[in-house]
């Protein structure tokens, strides 16, 4: 039987700068030990890297019932957390086995999670991620000034977003702030086999507005200092306006973030196109909401030397879907979330495979029609089997690389 350790992380129960939203340490137990981890890893061999998991049988060397793995792991966290750093770290934690403050953290399962793993290539609803992508897009369209939304007359945008006998969108609010971000909620209804989701939407860079440009260059800088600007606090804040209008279910939340004891709550997913998307994954990390997102560049550009070989938290929450080629997406630097690579437009103008309109157009769209279109497929698929199902993922799954069609 193998033996591993504990890497917990707590997340900041309100907004902080970005070096102050995580704290991480070993789990240990009351008697300040560290906690060890018994059972097996599966390919842990000297070329696995984060397709590598380990499944728990025991802690602290006692047998562990299947069904208490993830309770068990998930109260060490919180406790560790709160004792070493203070207790608003411990409502949102993320654990994973490590050996090593450097290199890599694998996924932690239970033994059942470990033989749910599914193979197969029928994993993605790629309704649903169509459905994200039409209100990713359409975020663009309020801004004053710009095209009409493109898809309004499509009959699959209709019935997906639409209620029967309405001709517009359920809009819950919108936001235009000083800090250049444009934001908006809808509700979406059950419709076509989905259900009624509340889609928090955040607009990406318009090449002909001087301030998205402004923050396109605060972004790098950002990412350079890991510090935050004053529209990821607004997305944060505008998240915060709509979840207490529609409070999120579990459902919503990755698995260690606490959901509304509301009596009634909702299906709430975030989402966005290129910076738009990297703002829904800043307020996905802060929260642990699903988040949906599409062209984002990544998440953490250039880090600190310090934390240069230091592991950082896998983002479970979000898949970001890219195609390949997008020099924006894939040369930005190192991405800790899950990833989708669609295949390229073909064109020798790569800045083609970033706009999001063709990603709806070409591949969602007749995608979610029929999903057996193998030329469409992604040819890779980088999600661990801990990232959290729901909102397109119809699945816990292991790829990390090559999808097999």
């Amino acid at each position: 039987m193998a033996t591993t350790y504990i890497q917990c992380y707590g997340v900041k129960d309100r907004f902080a700068p970005r070096s102050q939203i995580i704290r991480k340490a070993y789990g240990v137990n009351d008697n300040s030990s560290w906690v060890k981890l018994g059972g097996y890893w599966k390919d842990n061999g000297w070329n696995a890297v984060t397709e590598n998991y380990f499944v728990v049988e025991k802690i602290n060397g006692e047998p562990v019932e299947d069904a208490d793995v993830a309770h068990r792991l998930e109260q060490i966290a919180r406790q560790t957390i709160a004792r070493k750093y203070a207790e608003d770290y411990s409502s949102n934690v993320v654990f994973f086995a490590s050996n090593s403050s450097a290199g890599y953290e694998y996924p932690v399962l239970s033994p059942s999670q470990a033989a749910a793993i599914d193979s197969g290539v029928n994993i993605f609803d790629y309704t649903k991620f169509l459905r994200y992508a039409f209100a990713a897009n359409y975020v663009y369209s309020i801004e004053p000034g710009v095209e009409p939304f493109e898809f309004s007359e499509n009959p699959v945008f209709k019935k997906l977003m639409l209620k029967t006998g309405t001709d517009r969108l359920e809009v819950i609010d919108e936001f235009t702030g000083k800090s250049g971000l444009i934001a908006m909620a809808i509700k979406v209804p059950a419709t076509q086999g989905l259900e009624e989701e509340i889609l928090i939407s955040y607009k990406g860079t318009n090449l002909n507005n001087r301030k998205d440009l402004v923050q396109d260059f605060e972004l790098a800088i950002a990412n350079l200092g890991e510090f935050d600007v004053d529209w990821q606090k607004d997305a944060y804040d505008f998240y915060q306006k709509i979840a207490q209008q529609y409070p999120p279910n579990q459902a919503s939340f990755s698995e260690g973030y606490r959901a509304s004891s509301a009596s009634k709550t909702y299906n709430v997913v975030l989402t966005g196109h290129s910076l738009g998307a990297y703002m829904a994954i800043g307020v996905g990390v802060r929260t642990g909401v699903l988040a949906r997102v599409f062209s984002s560049p990544a998440t953490r550009i250039i880090g600190r030397y310090i934390h240069a070989f230091a592991n950082t938290m896998r983002l479970n929450n979000v898949i970001n879907v890219i195609r390949r080629l997008d020099p924006l997406a894939t040369l930005s630097g190192n991405h800790d979330e899950n990833m989708i690579y669609f295949p390229d437009t073909g064109s020798i103008n790569v800045m083609e495979n970033h706009g999001l309109s063709g990603i709806i157009s070409d591949l969602l769209l007749p995608l979610s029609a029929n999903a057996g279109l193998a030329k469409l497929l992604p040819p890779y698929v980088y999600i661990t089997p801990d990232t959290t199902t729901g909102a397109g993922l119809k699945a816990q799954v292991n790829y990390w690389g090559e999808f097999n069609q």
